[in-house]
């Protein structure tokens, strides 16, 4: 309000309140909060400086001046403005012509008036017949998208007609479109330029009455059947039992002031912004920030701490998930869900679907001031001549060791289908990435959860202490009992037990530390002459990184779950079944789970799902040996850094990934092994 209560003294009595003004008015489009730069506001949080000066930025639509345009001004500093500067040319490049602005309210309803009051009284016999129209019965809604016009400088849209049937608008086209011209000052001035009506142009509403009365019209008529149908979210069966609730027996884990949220492991500040959504700031980590800024630029559209943010757009509701996990990992995910916005079908129109081109799935650049955002809202109302070029931020500029802005694309293409009705549901329409700590921490984080639970040998499975993990056993050192997979030293024997006598079994070769020996005589003979260089694998006890016990006291209790109405599920033997659900499961010796027969409200839906035996090949330090084995989760296979024998590149083995592989693409020979290298002796990665 005090910026509101400046800018209107300064700025006189021409100032129109921005729901009720004219294109032809002067007008304060918005106003929303300034960031300030983010050197000064670092300074502020990790070093103490001063606070940087609040401003706000403010829009201006001026109709009311000789040359109308769009003006942003900087008001500050707050809570009490006492100045204002001009950073249109600053923020744009040069000035904001006033067709690029947003449909503001009273544009929207004057147009609407003219549609519906000046308009479709000119078709009132085809629409009549088409859709029970009476003038003045308003049995239809007006809906429209961006951009306005096909070149820079235009200010005309099209306008489509849908049926008022419930809360299902959008899937009610009647195939009517005006391309109306809204580009004048004046509303009276406004006209409609074209007319499509189910799969035909006309050049006027005049012409299309004029054809269907002298029966060259094909109408497809739009039933007038109420509020009911597929089209109504309105359940048709009575209420079932209260679904599962999540309670915190021990209280929340976690706590909100204002705009500043705190746990046990993370901190952040969120907020909105006016034209962008969700925006996050200030990411820490156990005190550590992962990152300053993760936002949301623009819409074409365990222990979790979840931020999420629903922003409707018409007629579809996206929401944004922004999940902090327990190892360090940032997810941020999006869904899409609402009413599809459907289009009125004609000729050969039904056999084509919607495309969707991403120039850059992943962009990164250096942070700039100057680049705030990669979009603007003027964007939209004239894509041909954007303010804002996001292909001008991608420069080939150097980014090592540069303060860096990832810019993300996660989008999905929508086919819509029968089951979109009445609503798209959130079930496999969902997009996201990963932030992931890579080398950035000593360990993995998540082991000091106080959630963890940690069983030892000989200890009852039903006294487990809080706080505690459980974990597995090797045959590599036996330095922790847990982690004996990380400590491999280095030795390796390939054993001949192809014999049915054990007695008969041979050792063929030795792998020790990088190097082969005819056997652990021969190694023995070389290290006591002096010729074997070994690495001395430590005994530091029990402790360490490689222990799953975590190091922190037990936390409050995590959220618990359950079902105040009994629970909505069923499970006698292996069968499970709820009222929309039922099939059967079994475990499989070599295969593992698999679901039998599902049933989804009484109708086959599929015989069975079952893994089938993916493999996971790892190359050792000794390229004679792979490990295939079904997939699981547990401790990494640690590796000896020793450089890879017969492969003609030099760098060192890092890792084995997890791999999905079929037969034909199995290694055939131990050469045709693959493998995850690190630079080694400063070359380039290849």
């Amino acid at each position: 309000m005090a910026v509101m209560s400046f800018l209107t003294q300064q700025l006189g009595p021409d100032l129109v309140d921005a729901a009720q003004a004219r294109p032809s008015d002067n007008c304060i489009f918005s106003v929303e909060l300034q960031l300030p730069p983010k050197a000064a506001a670092l300074a502020h949080l990790d070093r103490g400086s001063p606070p940087p000066a609040q401003e706000a930025l403010a829009i201006f639509f001026f109709g009311k001046q000789p040359q109308p345009n769009v003006t942003e001004l900087l008001v500050g500093p707050l809570p009490q403005p006492s100045y204002m500067r001009d950073v249109t040319v600053e923020r744009h490049g040069g000035p904001l012509p006033y067709y690029r602005c947003p449909l503001i309210l009273r544009e929207s309803q004057d147009i609407d008036q003219m549609i519906f009051n000046r308009e479709l009284p000119k078709a009132a016999g085809v629409l009549c017949h088409c859709c029970s129209y009476r003038q003045g019965g308003r049995k239809l809604v007006m809906l429209t998208t961006a951009s306005r016009g096909v070149q820079s400088g235009n200010r005309a849209m099209w306008f489509g007609l849908y049926y008022i049937s419930g809360f299902g608008v959008y899937l009610h086209p009647v195939g009517l479109e005006l391309l109306v011209d809204h580009k004048a000052l004046d509303p009276a001035q406004w006209t409609v330029q074209k007319v499509f009506f189910q799969g035909r142009y006309y050049e006027s509403l005049a012409q299309l009455e004029e054809q269907f009365e002298a029966g060259q019209v094909n109408v497809v008529v739009i039933p007038d059947n109420g509020t009911g149908g597929s089209w109504s979210l309105k359940s048709q069966v009575p209420p079932g039992p209260a679904p599962p609730l999540q309670f915190h027996p021990q209280g929340a884990r976690f706590n909100v002031q204002g705009s500043q949220v705190t746990s046990s492991l993370w901190t952040f500040s969120f907020g909105l912004g006016a034209f962008s959504g969700p925006r996050i700031f200030d990411v820490r980590f156990q005190g550590e920030r992962l990152a300053y800024e993760i936002s949301l630029q623009e819409v074409l559209v365990v222990y979790v701490l979840v931020f999420r943010s629903v922003s409707t757009l018409f007629n579809y509701d996206y929401v944004w998930d922004v999940i902090f996990h327990s190892n360090g990992a940032i997810q941020v995910k999006f869904y899409a869900t609402g009413f599809i916005n459907s289009v009125f079908h004609f000729g050969a129109a039904r056999r084509y679907g919607y495309q969707s081109i991403s120039r850059y799935q992943l962009a990164v650049t250096q942070r700039k001031e100057t680049e705030p955002r990669s979009s603007s809202i003027f964007n939209q109302n004239d894509p041909w001549t954007p303010m804002v070029v996001f292909a001008d931020f991608v420069n080939n500029e150097t980014i090592a060791g540069k303060d860096l802005v990832a810019w993300v694309t996660a989008g999905f293409l929508r086919i819509p289908h029968a089951e979109d009705i009445p609503n798209t549901v959130t079930v496999g329409n969902s997009v996201g990435f990963f932030l992931r700590p890579y080398n950035f921490f000593d360990e993995d984080p998540s082991i000091n959860s106080a959630d963890s639970i940690f069983f030892q040998e000989n200890q009852d499975a039903g006294s487990c202490e809080s706080g505690d993990r459980p974990t597995q056993f090797g045959l590599y050192y036996n330095i922790a009992k847990g982690g004996s997979y990380l400590h491999l030293v280095g030795l390796a024997l390939h054993v001949d037990h192809k014999a049915l006598d054990p007695a008969q079994w041979t050792i063929q070769k030795v792998f020790f530390q990088g190097r082969y020996y005819e056997s652990l005589a021969q190694l023995e003979e070389q290290f006591g002459a002096g010729q074997v260089n070994v690495v001395v694998i430590p005994n530091n006890g029990t402790g360490g990184s490689w222990s799953l016990k975590s190091q922190v006291s037990p936390g409050p209790a995590p959220p618990l779950q359950f079902h105040p109405q009994s629970p909505c599920f069923n499970v006698q033997s292996n069968q499970v079944s709820s009222s929309l659900w039922t099939f059967s499961f079994d475990l499989r010796a070599f295969s593992g789970p698999g679901i039998l027969t599902f049933d989804y409200k009484e109708n086959d839906w599929l015989m069975r799902s079952a893994y089938k035996w993916p493999a996971l090949f790892m190359v050792w330090e000794y390229p004679t040996a792979m490990f295939t084995r079904p997939v699981n989760s547990g401790i990494g296979m640690g590796y000896f850094p020793t450089p890879l024998i017969r492969v003609e590149c030099p760098y060192q083995a890092s890792y084995m990934d997890w791999h999905f592989v079929v037969e034909s693409q199995a290694p055939k020979t131990p050469h045709d092994a693959f493998g995850v290298f690190k630079q080694n002796k400063g070359l380039p990665l290849r």
